[in-house]
C-alpha cells in the first residue's frame, strides 16, 4: 500500500510529482577519445583518464597527453559543469568538472555527461554515488576481466526527476552535509595532531603537569610486570564462539572494543568439548 502523495515506480516509491526518465534523456552521454599513439594525430593536449577521476574531485597531478585533431578539439574538450564518470574499474565513480585548468580533454575510459535539460549536476553526482553504493550499476555492467559500463546501457539507467527548485534544495542539503563532515574530519585530524604533540611532551617529561616535579627514574618493563610468550593455537580449536576462556590471536587486536583492553575474542575454548581442550587449558594455566 503506497501512502498518499507517493507512487510506485521502477526505481521504487517516489513523490507523485516526480518523474522517472532514462539517464540518456537528461544528459548527453559520450565516451572519450580512444588512446592510440600510432593512429592519433594533431596537437598534444592534456587529458583525463580513469585514475584521475575520484569521487567528487580530480587528481590533476602529472596529467598525460595525447594528440588531438581539429574535430577532436571540439568533440572532447571539457566544459565547466560536465560530469565525468568511470566506464570501468569502479564503475560510475564520478566528479563534476569545475574547470580548474583552462583546457583539458578526456579519454575513452570515461563517460562525459552534459545536461540536455535543466538538472542539478550536484544532484546527479549524488545519485551516481548512491547507485554505486547500492549496487545498481551491477545490473548494467558487462563483465570481462573487469566490469565495464557501456554507453548503450548507461543511458538506460532510470533517474528520478524532481522539480528544478527541489533538485536544488536536495543538492544543497547534501552539499551542506558533506561540508560539515569535511569540517569535522579536519577538526578530528587537528585534535589528533595536538594529542600526538602532547604525548611527545608528556611522555618524555619535556612538559610537566601542575603539581609534579623532580627527577624521573629509569626502569625496564620487567621491573613492572611478568612477560610470557603465548601458546600455539591449533586450527581445529579455532572458530568456537563460546566456551570457558577466550583465546586471543593477533588478529583479535583489530576487534571493536580491543583498542586498549582485550575484551572481545573470535575464539573460545572449553574443557568439556574435547579432551584436547582440557590439555590446552592446562597448558595456559
Amino acid at each position: 500500500m503506497v501512502k498518499a502523495g507517493y507512487k510506485q515506480t521502477e526505481i521504487g516509491v517516489i513523490p507523485e510529482d516526480w518523474d522517472v526518465l532514462p539517464l540518456g534523456q537528461i544528459f548527453d552521454v559520450q565516451l572519450g577519445k580512444m588512446l592510440d599513439e600510432e593512429k592519433n594525430v594533431g596537437i598534444l593536449k592534456n587529458y583525463l583518464g580513469n585514475r584521475a577521476v575520484q569521487w567528487g574531485t580530480f587528481d590533476l597531478s602529472d596529467l598525460p597527453k595525447m594528440r588531438m585533431s581539429g574535430p577532436d578539439l571540439i568533440k572532447f574538450r571539457l566544459k565547466e559543469g560536465d560530469i565525468l564518470a568511470c566506464e570501468g574499474g569502479e564503475v560510475g565513480r564520478a566528479a563534476i568538472w569545475d574547470a580548474p585548468i583552462e583546457e583539458c580533454y578526456f579519454q575513452k575510459a570515461l563517460h562525459r555527461l552534459r545536461a540536455m535539460r535543466e538538472f542539478d549536476h550536484r544532484l546527479m553526482l549524488s545519485l551516481l554515488k548512491s547507485y554505486s553504493e547500492r549496487g545498481v550499476f551491477v545490473n548494467y555492467t558487462t563483465q570481462t576481466s573487469i566490469a565495464h559500463l557501456p554507453r548503450e546501457k548507461f543511458i538506460l539507467i532510470p533517474i528520478p526527476v524532481p522539480s528544478r527548485p527541489e533538485q536544488h534544495a536536495i543538492a544543497t542539503a547534501l552539499s551542506d552535509a558533506d561540508a560539515l563532515i569535511a569540517s569535522l574530519d579536519a577538526l578530528i585530524a587537528k585534535k589528533r595532531d595536538l594529542k600526538q604533540a602532547a604525548m611527545q611532551q608528556l611522555l618524555t617529561g619535556k612538559t610537566r603537569l601542575p603539581g609534579f616535579k623532580g627527577e624521573w627514574d629509569m626502569k625496564t618493563l620487567g621491573d613492572y610486570g611478568d612477560f610470557k610468550g603465548g601458546n600455539g593455537f591449533p586450527l581445529k580449536f579455532q572458530g568456537n564462539v563460546s566456551g570457558e576462556l577466550p583465546f586471543f590471536k593477533v588478529s583479535d587486536m583489530n576487534n571493536e572494543g580491543n583498542s586498549m583492553f582485550m575484551d572481545n575474542s573470535n575464539h573460545w575454548i572449553s574443557d568439556d568439548t574435547s579432551p584436547d581442550y582440557a590439555g590446552l587449558l592446562a597448558s595456559i594455566a
